[in-house]
């Protein structure tokens, strides 16, 4: 794990998932780093039962488009990991492959959030850039995967790029999810959105 890294805290719903994982080479030291502790549960339901703090909250759940996903991607939902991190914390949604629903509804919770066109990132600040950072972190993972992770840093929307960009979409809500049925509508690039 990175320099600087207290603990890492790994909630996934399904033990076979975390199984897996572990047969994969660079996750398996990173699943039995001692700064690691997993937990088998629901990502909502964890943060709904605890009070902890982050600094950070990666998530990668099921595609935006599934049954059910909209538990992780709602308005409540950002709400709730709002609350559950520092000032100045960032929330990552990864998994988005475009979708403005997803950008769209964080705007409804976060003062600031920036969307690449597979995830998007939001936080109660002002989203800086630190290259020196990207840079050592990136120097940490083998050469094959560091242009993988350059692709991922291209087309990045912010600010009224964006909201124009997702304001003709409606955010999810608890009980009107708008991204789960997707059927016959595409999601419009908007200017300056990559192809």
């Amino acid at each position: 794990m990175a320099g600087g890294v207290r603990e890492v805290t790994t909630v996934e719903l399904c033990a076979s998932v975390t199984r897996n994982l572990q047969k994969v080479m660079p996750l398996r030291g990173i699943m039995n780093n001692k700064k690691h502790r997993l937990v088998i549960d629901d990502g909502r339901r964890f943060l709904q039962r605890n009070q902890d703090q982050y600094d950070v909250i990666l998530m990668d759940p099921l595609r935006t488009t599934t049954a059910y996903s909209n538990n992780l991607h709602s308005k409540q939902f950002f709400a709730l990991a709002r609350k559950r991190l520092r000032p100045g914390g960032i929330l990552m949604v990864g998994g988005t492959a475009g979708n403005p629903v997803i950008p769209r509804t964080l705007l409804e919770e976060f003062a600031y959030v920036r969307a690449y066109p597979d995830f998007s990132v939001a936080s109660d600040r002002v989203l800086g850039r630190n290259e020196d950072r990207f840079n050592e972190l990136l120097e940490s993972f083998p050469p094959e995967m560091r242009s993988e992770i350059n692709i991922f840093r291209r087309g990045a929307l912010e600010g009224d790029a964006l909201r124009r960009m997702v304001s003709d979409w409606e955010p999810n809500d608890d009980w009107h999810p708008r991204s789960e049925y997707f059927l016959g509508t595409y999601p419009r690039r908007g200017p300056g959105w990559p192809p």
